[in-house]
């Protein structure tokens, strides 16, 4: 599954993602979700990261129009959640977890009873 799924996001540009930064109209904000690719290219440490990647609203919001880039990552973030289902992994590790209170990076969740 790893070598097929690396092939394929290779295939798709993933080494070539530009961050958000280096992206003409790309918004960014402070709440919400960012989505960061990290990536190794030539011995090279390499990061991209998108704030609210998966919505339009803002872009719509602004009157801007979503730059390719922006349109290519949502692309690659596709590819990983067909093959891994990143909410699916998510709830089944926070479903395994005890009630209690987490913290990690600035994310605080509370676990009550079984349920967030």
């Amino acid at each position: 599954m790893v070598k097929k799924l690396m092939v394929e996001l290779r295939n798709r540009g993933y080494e070539n993602l530009k961050d958000c930064s280096e992206i003409t109209d790309c918004i960014v904000g402070l709440d919400g979700t960012t989505i960061t690719f990290n990536m190794l290219k030539n011995g090279i440490n390499k990061s991209a990261s998108y704030w609210e990647l998966e919505l339009d609203y803002y872009y719509k919001t602004n009157s801007v129009e979503i730059p390719k880039e922006v349109f290519e990552a949502r692309k690659i973030f596709e590819i990983i959640n067909e093959e891994i289902d990143l909410k699916k992994q998510f709830e089944n590790y926070t479903s395994r977890l005890p009630i209690g209170k987490y913290m990690f990076n600035g994310i605080i969740m509370e676990k009550k009873k079984n349920v967030w």
